[in-house]
């Protein structure tokens, strides 16, 4: 019986690249900076589905906040009444 994800506790790097949406190396680069929490039993490395969560949730937060504090550009000026504001004649 194979068992969901729900009902698991950790990942092998490839699937939590998947289930992240990134690639293997992204995933080693998580665990190097204490992103992910991982864990190896014989020569496989394992992340826990708690840090790819909590990850993933401060991410999210992280978006959230910056969303938030965006300040709304200003429109650029409307051009002056007759075009380009020059009256047609060209001086040189």
């Amino acid at each position: 019986m194979d068992a969901t994800v729900d009902d698991r506790i950790a990942v092998t790097v490839t699937e939590c690249g998947h289930m992240g949406g990134w690639g293997k190396n992204t995933t080693y680069k998580l665990i190097a900076d204490g992103s992910l929490d991982s864990f190896k039993i014989g020569r496989r490395r394992l992340i826990t589905i708690a840090s790819l969560r909590r990850l993933i949730e401060a991410q999210i937060a992280e978006a959230q906040i910056a969303a938030q504090t965006l300040v709304p550009a200003t429109p650029p000026p409307k051009p002056a009444a007759g075009g380009l504001g020059g009256g047609g004649k060209c001086s040189r």
